[in-house]
């Protein structure tokens, strides 16, 4: 059960990692593209940030950076890239790519250049069955855009999870579930099977800090303090 920081944010991941409870970070366009506009820094830039700031906490996580490209060709040099500039000791380096029939000819051809893949933008029970048994590190799937559609994320977490454990897939293959829009998703979707849980800045002090437990922290204060 890993909790991994979804944003670019410098500041944001600065601050997350202090609490140390954190095994990773995930990185998506639309995160980078603010962060690239506020900070007048190309794309290469922000993710040099990010992976510095990850070097220096000294605590080896998972590091997962999107393609930006959107055709095979260009996608396959991308990652390739990615793999040869941003690969490191102090993390563990995926390349995320989202999920449709033209981009599983880039990832099978990722996979066959070892390079580790993490399938993104899933909202089927299918999609993550066919990026497993390609041989995808990580199958994403987006709680919120699969409740968008009227599809049931648990049921399909919880059958996916199985399915791998049934076919010995669960120790190459982890779930990871993303577009987490509510703080009680995280809980569930662990209860569901998922190994990863992915969150952006604010839910991490929406789940950490509960009204009775502060409630029990200031009586045990105001006991001692008499």
């Amino acid at each position: 059960m890993k909790i991994y920081f979804d944003g670019a944010c410098i500041s944001e991941i600065t601050e997350v990692l202090k609490l140390g409870i954190i095994s990773g970070v995930t990185t998506n366009l639309s995160f980078c593209k603010k962060e690239m506009m506020v900070n007048k820094k190309d794309y290469l830039e922000i993710l040099t940030d990010i992976k510095n700031i990850i070097e220096a906490n000294k605590k080896k996580i998972s590091f997962s950076i999107q393609v930006s490209k959107n055709n095979y060709n260009d996608m396959i040099l991308e990652a390739e890239h990615f793999k040869k500039n941003f690969n490191s000791s102090n993390y563990d380096l995926k390349i995320k790519v989202p999920l449709n029939y033209e981009n599983f000819k880039a990832i099978n051809q990722l996979i066959k250049k070892e390079i580790k893949v993490n399938a993104t933008c899933v909202t089927s029970l299918m999609q993550g069955v066919a990026a497993a048994n390609l041989g995808c590190s990580y199958v994403s799937f987006f709680w919120g855009k699969m409740t968008d559609e009227d599809i049931d994320p648990k049921k399909i977490i919880y059958d996916f999870k199985n399915l791998l454990i049934k076919n010995s897939l669960d120790k190459t293959t982890k779930i990871l579930v993303g577009s987490i829009r509510q703080p009680q998703v995280v809980s569930e979707a662990f209860v569901c099977g998922a190994d990863i849980v992915t969150m952006q800045f604010s839910n991490f002090k929406k789940i950490l800090n509960q009204l009775k437990s502060d409630e029990a922290n200031l009586l045990f204060q105001a006991d001692w303090n008499r």
